[in-house]
């Protein structure tokens, strides 16, 4: 039976790295510090990409602080190679553990001054795996742990809960460079919409009278 299940498993994995390869579900890393910096005129506009960005990626947001300068989200499970869609993990190596870990995402990002006349936003991505209280690791195999009960615990709250693992520097990194860019193309679209200025009657005839001998 144990071995049958292994089998199964091993086919639905490997299915789904096929269909992640196919499909493109399996995000490249990206060359980047995983922080954006624009000038302080912009912050409204930097704001409103970053949270546009996010919402893109599929994240709930949890909080919307502009005057605090902070947009996080709450944490976004992902079953991995078993939801190749997902645009959060970056590379088989983050699909592969969420496939054998119940993990969630969550993103942080603040905003804060840099020098004078400019500001930098940085991008945080925690990755949190679900544990469960009282579990009992077997010493053969994973699939023989069990779990003991404490009805009191029970009571009190929840014996799910989550626990910090690790950051998530990739996902920190195409998060900034996303809002980075798309902010620099919302800019330039801003710039190139503004008309010239109009040219008032004295101006106009002033640059069309001859020059004097």
């Amino acid at each position: 039976m144990a071995v049958n299940t292994m089998h199964k498993l091993g086919t639905l994995l490997s299915a789904a790295v096929a269909v992640c390869l196919t499909l493109g579900g399996c995000a490249s890393a990206v060359d980047h510090p995983g922080q954006f910096t624009f000038a302080k005129s912009d912050y409204t506009a930097a704001f409103g990409t970053t949270r546009d960005v996010l919402r893109a990626y599929r994240l709930d947001l949890e909080r919307i602080d502009a005057d605090a300068g902070v947009i996080s989200t709450a944490p976004e499970f992902s079953t991995g190679l078993l939801q190749p869609w997902s645009p959060l993990q970056t590379g088989l190596g983050d699909e592969w553990e969420d496939t054998l870990n119940h993990q969630a995402r969550a993103v942080r990002v603040t905003f804060e001054p840099d020098g004078a006349e400019s500001m930098r936003g940085s991008v945080w991505v925690t990755v949190l795996r679900e544990q469960r209280a009282g579990r009992r690791l077997d010493s053969e195999t994973v699939g023989g742990s069990t779990f003991a009960i404490d009805p009191q615990l029970r009571e009190r709250h929840s014996s799910v809960y989550l626990v910090p693992m690790r950051r998530d520097s990739s996902l920190e990194a195409r998060l900034a460079k996303r809002i980075e860019d798309d902010l620099r193309a919302q800019l330039g679209a801003s710039a190139e919409a503004v008309p010239e200025a109009p040219v008032s009657d004295e101006t106009a005839a002033a640059e069309s009278a001859p020059d004097s001998p």
